[in-house]
């Protein structure tokens, strides 16, 4: 898990983090997690500087962890957006294990949110590049062992 501090105008005397995690995340208000409402519980009230109640709206994307926030119509990204060339990088390498069946499928979607949590990284671009490629390797290696195992297993 990571925590990204979030940092909105009016609300200098709230401590807002945004803890990401790969299956869950929370957003903590000074500390204490705060529960979300809404239709997709991605709506958060919290009291700003002067005490009123406000919504913060957590946008999340298909498969990233690190959401961009709304507050007021203006957006704050906590981590650089994943851009469409690198989505179709990391899908041509996860893509095709697809054709794998159940197994294939879960692979891919979970190297692909790996992947992309990569690139939302802070570390050189050839390095996120690198780790993309390898996590793609991985996703293929564990989809062999386990369709291998399932194999011997069904005779």
């Amino acid at each position: 898990m990571k925590d990204y501090t979030i940092r909105i105008p009016g609300f200098k005397e709230q401590e807002l983090i945004w803890r990401a995690g790969f299956w869950k995340n929370s957003f903590l208000v000074n500390g204490q997690i705060l529960k979300g409402t809404g239709k997709k519980n991605s709506d958060y009230l919290v009291k700003n500087d002067q005490g009123e109640v406000e919504t913060i709206r957590a946008n999340v994307s298909l498969g990233e962890t690190i959401p961009s926030f709304t507050h007021k119509d203006e957006t704050y990204n906590l981590a650089p957006p994943v851009s469409t060339g690198q989505k179709i990088f990391a899908a041509v390498l996860h893509i095709p294990l697809f054709a794998g069946g159940a197994l294939g499928g879960i692979c891919c979607a979970l190297g692909y949110m790996t992947s992309l949590s990569f690139f939302r990284s802070e570390r050189p671009s050839w390095l996120r590049y690198a780790m993309v490629a390898a996590s793609a390797f991985g996703a293929w290696m564990v989809y062999f062992v386990l369709s291998a195992g399932v194999q011997s297993l069904i005779g």
